[in-house]
């Protein structure tokens, strides 16, 4: 059988991720990755462990070393917890690295178009004169990724400006604070500059004779930028802008092509959690797209574990950052506030445990999507299948058959302790008796 052909458009943790996991599959995939500016961005360990999962050891050696998160938020100022800084143009370099040493065919270019044809794709790339042909495409561009404005599903309006500044070299941080048209994120990596960026609705606040105006006047309303970038800063370049509101895509996936991180949905960078969303629906694509090649009669059942895994994550998110802005009490009239403080709904994101029950839903097993047997609530959306290693179906199904432990874990093959850990979390989930 000829080896199918996947183009990904994007070299950044989503597409790298999704790139080696299909290039493992036996996939011959192709990324086409635009150089990225110089920019600082913090990480969570939970990125930084997904990245390690994924193999992109090289992506890993451009993280700075965990530090302090400084938060000034609903009046006070807090060390809140850490996170790893991180200059994000030497980051995707390690990541085009990582593809190269794995075998994944990188160009680095500027993809101008990608049109669909009878056999899959067509992706012109600047400068090159011959077209890329696909079978499948992935979309991994992020907000830049082309989109029907029409079909998007957007959050209160938002605009980030950042700035880089020359600062003296120091011991790294990060903080972030509030002020009553937004708020802003500081990053030094230490390394003799560093970045500052505010989030606003720029539909509240009415014109300005631009973004470098408008960025000087958000942070001269904004006490605690003057102690982050301290007496001696200096602007290095002009202020960039780009879109920062909660953005859902309509279009998610077809049979031939499939959008990741943020270019599939995009969460409010308040919380912080945008890379790890990115890694984690790249690494649930590469079993997706695998399905939709390798076993097409089951397209429809990938089709609807990566949109309801995708639609799922988009709202909690926007749940979780309506109750993070809810912190901020200063202001709670002023435009920028009120709108966040009741967008998307006023359902709760984590709600109250309620009754488990057995379900048939479509799970990642040995590559593909295939439909199973897992434990739903209301608080495990998705399911859960294995405590321990344990398929719970087959211990709810047994245990109904009257076994003790030790001829369940017999059964099952698996050890005494890890059945008594599935049994009990089964019990606590109310799917079992006592």
């Amino acid at each position: 059988m000829e080896t199918q052909r996947i183009v990904v458009l994007g070299g950044g943790p989503a597409g790298s991720i999704a790139a080696l996991a299909l290039h493992r599959l036996g996939f011959a995939v192709t990324v086409v990755a635009a150089p990225r500016r110089p920019a600082v961005e913090g990480l969570s360990e939970r990125v930084l462990e997904a990245l390690r999962r994924a193999g992109c050891a090289r992506a890993l050696d451009a993280v700075g070393p965990p530090v302090p998160r400084r938060s000034s938020w609903g009046g006070q100022t807090t060390v809140i917890n850490r996170e790893w800084v991180v200059e994000r143009d030497r980051l995707d370099a390690g990541l085009l690295e990582d593809l190269r040493q794995a075998g994944v065919s990188v160009i680095e270019g500027t993809a101008t178009a990608a049109e669909p044809v009878a056999a899959g794709w067509q992706i012109t790339v600047r400068g090159r004169l011959d077209p890329l042909a696909a079978d499948f495409l992935v979309e991994a561009r992020g907000r830049r990724a082309p989109h029907r404005t029409s079909s998007v599903t957007r959050g209160p309006a938002a605009l980030a400006v950042a700035r880089r500044f020359s600062v003296p070299v120091r011991a790294p941080f990060t903080a972030i604070a509030a002020c009553r048209d937004g708020w802003a994120w500081f990053g030094d990596a230490g390394q003799g500059w560093a970045v500052l960026q505010c989030v606003f609705d720029n539909q509240t606040l009415g014109s300005e004779p631009g973004l470098d105006a408008l960025h000087d006047a958000l942070v001269s309303n904004l006490p605690e930028a003057t102690a982050w970038l301290g007496p001696d800063a200096v602007p290095l370049d002009g202020v960039t802008g780009r879109d920062a509101g909660a953005t859902l895509q309509d279009e998610i996936i077809t049979a031939r092509m499939l959008r990741v991180g943020d270019a599939a949905f995009a969460i409010d960078p308040l919380s912080g959690h945008g890379m790890f969303e990115a890694a984690g629906g790249a690494m649930a694509a590469a079993p997706v797209i695998n399905t939709l090649l390798r076993r097409p009669e089951d397209a429809a059942l990938a089709m609807e574990f990566f949109e309801t895994r995708a639609r799922g994550a988009f709202l909690r998110h926007a749940r979780v950052g309506r109750e993070l802005y809810a912190l901020e009490t200063r202001w709670p009239t002023a435009p920028f506030w009120a709108a966040r403080q009741v967008w998307p709904d006023a359902e709760p994101s984590h709600p109250e445990p309620g009754a488990a029950r057995l379900e048939n839903r479509p799970v990642v097993e040995n590559g593909m999507v295939v439909r199973r047997a897992v434990v739903v609530s209301q608080d495990q959306p998705r399911g859960v299948r294995f405590i321990d290693g344990v398929d719970l179906a087959a211990v709810v199904d047994l245990a109904g058959q009257g076994m003790d432990l030790e001829a369940l874990a017999a059964r099952l093959g698996q050890p005494a302790a890890a059945v008594r850990s599935a049994l009990a979390w089964l019990c606590g989930q109310g799917v079992l008796g006592g």
